[in-house]
Parts: structure tokens; C-alpha cells; sequence
């Protein structure tokens, strides 16, 4: 079935999110699905969003800037009367400045919570006729939630509206918040990784490269990767560990407590004298995952979903995890990876004493991961498209 979609990026930045819609986006083309990409900002600002979507295949001409509201993020930081001035005061912008393009279009998939608050009031405003699709790639604020609940999703529009979440734990904390509207509730839709591609297809490796792969942030828990490090740092060489490399940026430079977290990483590597840590900013996966032999997913809230981890699943290097939230529903203990409790590197440091001294239980769980997540990955590319054809 032909449909025109508007994908809305959620920020003009190339992180994991912006990674699984393009694919996604990839997929629906595959399928006839019309494709058209609106990233908030700058042509001239902000390019490697752009480039990584032409890189996937698709036409310059698919892909468009507007202007977006970036106060909007402090929306949900307020309350009261201070937060419906804030919203309200955005009408005006959204209204004039908003894509006028976007009304021809058959479905508006808002990539992200931002982007789905401006979509939704972008679709009031504008009187569109189509359906709104609010992809959640994280847990929304309960408060901020519970007032669009009350106060934009109950108000009868002419557009149809659904909420998609990108694993069942945050589709069911959606659920558990909008119970005042159950028709608007959809599904949840696993993020795909690109044909599968594997990098490293080794099973039996030397155990010597240990890494981290994510955005620096605190809740992404590098730090406590570090304190385990300068621990262990004797035991972890006498496991033959080399290097415990930890790859990102702060690709998000809003104000709040992260916004030194890189200085603050450093920091501490030195005051604990970390020799093993080592810090390479961004890398690309391919890169990443052929020279790594231990993934560690260590954030210390629950994950919306990893897909690292199903990316390190892929190419059969083992992952050891706090398994919260969504992460929990790909590292099962002892079967597809291993599980360790947040801010307890003396269990971080046993894990990884396992995979060292018990090869062949390593390699089965590596196979084991590595059809788990083939089989999540085929599931997450078929269903999109038959979920959007039942729109």
C-alpha cells in the first residue's frame, strides 16, 4: 500500500535513534512507502545527519530543514502555569513557521519526544488530515505526559494519532500513564539493525579489548566503568585485559548536569590513576565492533531499548549489562549475555572474569546472542511495515 510518510527528526544531531528510523525508513521503502526526511535547524549548520541519510540511499531532495522551538525542552522542566505559557507561546511559531508540505503527507512519524509534542501541535494547527505517529526512543516525563494526556490527546482532532514505543518496557510505561485514552495506544517496534551486517565473526578470541559504546552522559554509567577499572586494574591485566576503550561524545549540549561529563570522566581516570581506560570519541560501528572482544552496556537507569547491545549480539562479542529497562529484554542472564547490579564493579569484575575463564560457556552464549538477535532484527523489519499499513 503507497503511503506518503513525513519522517520528524527529534534533534539535528547522528546518534542511535536517528540510525534505527533511517533504517526503518529504509525498510518501508522497500515496501513502496514514499519517504521524506524534515530535520530541525540549518542546512549549513548541521551536516552529518544529512549525509549519513544520503549515505543510506536516500535523495537530497527528500530532506528538508525547519525551524524548530529548542526552548520546547524547557517545557517538561516546568509546571503549573509556567509550563501552558510556555506551550501555548509556542502556537505562533509552529503555526507560521512549520512545513507547509507537511499537510500533503499521509502519515506525520515524529522520530522522538520532542519532535512528537511539535508534530502533534504542528497537525492541530494545521488541520491535518492524515495520522500522527509519536515514536517514543525513551521513558517520557510522567508529569509532562500525564498533562498532554489530559490536556492535548483527549481534544478531538481530525487526524488520527498513535504512540509507538521502541521496546516493551517503555511501550508498557506508556500504557501505565495514558489509560485515559486507550485508542491512541500502537505498538512497539524493536530498532533494526542494517541487513544484520556483521564486522567480526570470530568465536574464539583472546578476551583483551573491553569497551563501552555510547553518548557520554552520568546515567550511561562510563564513570562507574572507570571505578571498576582502577579496582581491578591487576586482576584485569592477569585476565589479559589491555585496554578498556570507551567510544562517544556528548552529542546532546543541553544545560544540566552532563554538560561537563567528559571533563569530568577525565578527571577521575587520572585521580584513580585508570591506566586501562582509554577515550576515542566517536568511531563508526564497523570500526568499533572488528576491533573489540567484550562490549560492556553500563547505564545505571533503565535503557529504552540498547541497540549496541543487539549491534554487539550481531557480531558475536559478548555483552555484560545492568539489563534495565528495555536492555533486560535482550541480555537474559547466562544465556545471551551476562547481568550485573549498578554500582557494584566487584560483580562487573567477576562477569568478566567468567567470559575469560570459561571459553566454551562464552561461545555458546555468543552464538546464542547472535541468533537472538538476528531473529529480533528479521521481527523488527518485517513488522513496521505491515503495522503501517493497518494505520
Amino acid at each position: 500500500m503507497s503511503k506518503k510518510i513525513a519522517i520528524i527528526f527529534n534533534a539535528p544531531i547522528l546518534g542511535g535513534a536517528e540510525r534505527s528510523i533511517v533504517q526503518q525508513a529504509k525498510d518501508l521503502r522497500e515496501h513502496g512507502k514514499e519517504i521524506n526526511f524534515f530535520i530541525p535547524g540549518s542546512d549549513n549548520t548541521f551536516g552529518p545527519l544529512k549525509d549519513f541519510i544520503v549515505h543510506e540511499g536516500f535523495n537530497p531532495n527528500q530532506i528538508s530543514y525547519f525551524y524548530f522551538p529548542f526552548f520546547i525542552l524547557n517545557i517538561s522542566k516546568r509546571s503549573g502555569i509556567i509550563r501552558l505559557a510556555l506551550a501555548i507561546s509556542l502556537f505562533p511559531f509552529i503555526f507560521l513557521l512549520a512545513p507547509k508540505e507537511l499537510r500533503l503527507f499521509d502519515i506525520i512519524w515524529a522520530n522522538g519526544n520532542k519532535a512528537g509534542f511539535y508534530s502533534f501541535a504542528v497537525s492541530v494547527l494545521t488541520q491535518f488530515n492524515g495520522t500522527v505517529v509519536w515514536h517514543f526512543r525513551d521513558y517520557p516525563a510522567r508529569r509532562f505526559f500525564n498533562w498532554l494526556t489530559r490536556e492535548f490527546f483527549n481534544m478531538r482532532q481530525v487526524f488520527k494519532f498513535k504512540l509507538v514505543a521502541n521496546s516493551k518496557s517503555v511501550f508498557s510505561y506508556i500504557e501505565s500513564i495514558s489509560t485515559q485514552n486507550a485508542e491512541i495506544m500502537g505498538t512497539y517496534l524493536y530498532n533494526p539493525i542494517a541487513n544484520a551486517q556483521t564486522v567480526n565473526h570470530k568465536l574464539q578470541r583472546k578476551l583483551e579489548t573491553i569497551a563501552c559504546v555510547s553518548m557520554l552522559a552520568p546515567w550511561k554509567g562510563q564513570h562507574q566503568v572507570i571505578i571498576m577499572a582502577a579496582l581491578y586494574e591487576k586482576e584485569l591485566k592477569q585476565l589479559g585485559i589491555k585496554r578498556i576503550n570507551i567510544y562517544g561524545s556528548q552529542i546532546y549540549q543541553t544545560s544540566g548536569g552532563h554538560i561537563t561529563y567528559f571533563q569530568q570522566l577525565e578527571k577521575l581516570k587520572l585521580k584513580l590513576n585508570a591506566n586501562l581506560i582509554q577515550f576515542k570519541g566517536n568511531s563508526s560501528p564497523s570500526k568499533i565492533y572488528s576491533t573489540i572482544d567484550i562490549l560492556i552496556h553500563s547505564s545505571i537507569k533503565p535503557e529504552p531499548f540498547g541497540r549496541v547491545i543487539t549491534e554487539a549480539f550481531l557480531n558475536r562479542i559478548p555483552v555484560i549489562s545492568t539489563s534495565l529497562g528495555g536492555a533486560k529484554e535482550l541480555v537474559l542472564d547466562e544465556k545471551t549475555g551476562y547481568s550485573y547490579y549498578p554500582f557494584d564493579p566487584h560483580q562487573l569484575f567477576n562477569q568478566i572474569s567468567k567470559l575469560v575463564h570459561l571459553p566454551e560457556k562464552t561461545n555458546q552464549i555468543s552464538q546464542e546472542a547472535f541468533r537472538f538477535a538476528s531473529e529480533i532484527n528479521k521481527n523488527a523489519r518485517n513488522q513496521i511495515n505491515k503495522w503501517v499499513d493497518s494505520l
